[in-house]
């Protein structure tokens, strides 16, 4: 009988409190981009410019380098942090707790920078308030994807897992997106960065629900196993090859010492 999403939520109470989680931080993440690119458009705009100093509409011209420095600053922790840091520390310390550490971090860095810059009308902090986001996000992503195969028992799990997080990708992306467009309207960016704070602090809380006996041992230590056993195995063969060698030089160093004698 195939696996079902449910028959996996259901009978893996980790992996179901980890998924709720990743939801939830997505959909925070999609609002917090649509206020942040609102916000820095407003704040560079002559809604925010004195009355004196407002262009004429003969002589205003759009720019889009900010929104461009903006997006490259969102992405660029990606290829200088994720790799240096970010797989380093997955590697070396708990997975779980370096996700409940981002996590609150995070959640403290949006509920006060984010709404910081806006009350200062700082294009300058706004912009280093997203790479900051965007740098704890490129520690914290890949102790979340690496942690996933040790959460589960077989490999059709870590394949139904994996399917099931790309579907719930693109549909938080496309929620997220329009939530994050309406309640930027009616509330406000300060609203968004809000809730964004508060979608971190719930998913630290949720992982923590985990609890300490989070792993299953089942498909991400099968492959380290397989990976020893292989080790052993070679190392077996070559000690048992070395043996034989051994063993046929010495029976021929008998038979030239008889010969001799």
């Amino acid at each position: 009988m195939a696996l079902s999403y449910y028959s996996l939520l259901r009978h893996n109470k980790a992996f179901a409190y980890y998924t709720i989680s990743n939801l939830i931080t997505q959909f925070g993440s999609w609002l917090n981009f649509i206020a942040t690119l609102s916000l820095i458009t407003n704040l560079l705009s002559q809604n925010y410019l004195p009355k004196d100093d407002i262009p004429h509409d003969d002589d205003q011209a759009t720019s889009y380098t900010p929104l461009a420095l903006l997006l490259f600053l969102r992405m660029l922790p990606a290829l200088l942090v994720s790799p240096t840091i970010g797989g380093p520390c997955a590697d070396a310390y708990d997975k779980r707790k370096i996700m409940i550490l981002l996590d609150f971090s995070a959640g403290f860095f949006v509920g006060v920078i984010f709404p910081l810059a806006q009350a200062l009308k700082s294009p300058a902090l706004l912009y280093i308030a997203v790479f900051g986001l965007a740098s704890l996000d490129a520690i914290y992503n890949p102790a979340k994807n690496a942690i996933i195969p040790f959460m589960l028992s077989t490999d059709e799990e870590v394949n139904k897992a994996t399917s099931m997080l790309a579907i719930s990708w693109s549909i938080m992306a496309a929620v997220g997106a329009a939530v994050g467009g309406l309640v930027t309207d009616w509330g406000g960016e300060t609203t968004c960065f809000r809730v964004d704070a508060v979608t971190f602090i719930v998913s630290g809380l949720l992982l923590i629900c985990m609890g300490p006996n989070w792993r299953k041992g089942g498909a991400g230590n099968s492959a380290k196993l397989d990976l020893g056993n292989r080790a052993l195995d070679s190392s077996s063969t070559e000690s048992e090859a070395a043996q034989k060698e051994i063993s046929t030089s010495a029976s021929a160093w008998r038979k030239v010492t008889a010969g001799v004698r």
